[in-house]
C-alpha cells in the first residue's frame, strides 16, 4: 500500500512539474533548422507555468534552449498563441501572444543569438 501510494506521489510530481508535450514545431522554409516549443509539466486546474523553446540545426543537434514563462492568469496554453515566422532558414521569430503581453523571441542560427522583447497591452 506505501510502495503504491509513493508510485502516486512520484508520478504527479513528475505530471505536474517535470513532463514535457511538445505542442508546436516548424521547419525553417528549406527544412534546414527547426524550433519546438515544449510545454513543461501539466496543472489540474491552469496552464503550465512556462514552455522551452528548442532551436535544432540541420544535423537535429539541439544548439539552444530558451525558457519563458507563460503569461496567462485565466486562459490556457494553446499553439493558436504562437505564432512563428522564418525570416530566412538562419533566422527565426517566434510571437506569444499572451493575455496581457505580447512576447517575441528572435533567433539567429548563425551566430546562436537571441533577443527576447516584451510589448505589454492595457
Amino acid at each position: 500500500m506505501i510502495l503504491l501510494l509513493g508510485s502516486c506521489c512520484a508520478y504527479y510530481i513528475y505530471w505536474s512539474g517535470f513532463k514535457e508535450t511538445m505542442f508546436l514545431k516548424e521547419l525553417s522554409p528549406h527544412q534546414i533548422n527547426s524550433v519546438e516549443l515544449v510545454q513543461i509539466g501539466n496543472n489540474l486546474f491552469a496552464s503550465p507555468e512556462k514552455i522551452e523553446i528548442y532551436f535544432k540545426n540541420k544535423y537535429h543537434h539541439q544548439e539552444r534552449v530558451e525558457t519563458v514563462e507563460i503569461a496567462n492568469h485565466l486562459a490556457s496554453n494553446v499553439k493558436e498563441m504562437y505564432e512563428i515566422t522564418w525570416k530566412n532558414d538562419d533566422q527565426v521569430q517566434i510571437k506569444m501572444n499572451y493575455e496581457r503581453i505580447t512576447k517575441t523571441l528572435d533567433y539567429n542560427f548563425s551566430n546562436q543569438e537571441s533577443k527576447m522583447k516584451f510589448n505589454y497591452h492595457y
